[in-house]
């Protein structure tokens, strides 16, 4: 089970950190402004937004408790939005961001599909959806809460993990 979270922990730190940077995308004013063509002088080797592997945390459990990560959903994590039948490998709470991460016995299709089913049918629209052929990913909006899901295929097994990324809307 250990090898299993901390598989699972890469895609909700993913997840974190896409709903963390999408919260500050506009609080750097040097970088907002220097995002033009003065910056691009055909190099390739990375940009602003993106993450060092060696900086992703993917130790044991025990190790991450620290970070604030735990296998069970965060505290305050909203009830009223609905997640897919699952075990919770993941889950934190930092600056107002709840992440879960809950493994589903489906494909990722599947349970993508009942994610976003079951998020529209308690009045959630979706606004943007994705397939980035490795990653199914979706945006929910709702009246009280902003819902971020992606799904992966567990690397583990035949099931998959979809992560959700909950916060208030804007």
């Amino acid at each position: 089970m250990k090898s299993l979270r901390r598989l699972v922990l890469l895609p909700a730190t993913a997840v974190l950190g896409v709903a963390l940077l999408a919260g500050c995308s506009g609080d750097d004013g040097d970088e907002a402004g220097s995002s033009g063509s003065s910056g691009s002088s055909g190099s390739s080797d990375g940009s602003a937004g993106d993450v060092d592997p060696s900086e992703v945390p993917t130790g044991d459990l025990e190790d991450l408790e620290e970070l604030g990560f735990d296998d069970e959903l965060p505290d305050g994590f909203p009830d009223d939005v609905p997640l897919v039948e699952g075990e919770v490998q993941v889950g934190a709470e930092q600056t107002g961001v709840y992440t879960a991460a809950l493994q589903h016995d489906g494909t990722p299709q599947e349970a993508y599909d009942e994610a976003a089913d079951l998020l529209e049918a308690d009045g959630y629209e979706e606004t943007t959806a994705q397939d980035l052929g490795e990653v199914l990913i979706g945006s929910f909006t709702g009246d009280e809460w902003d819902v971020a899901v992606s799904v992966i295929e567990d690397p583990v097994g035949d099931r998959s993990v979809v992560s959700y990324s909950v916060t208030e809307a804007s």
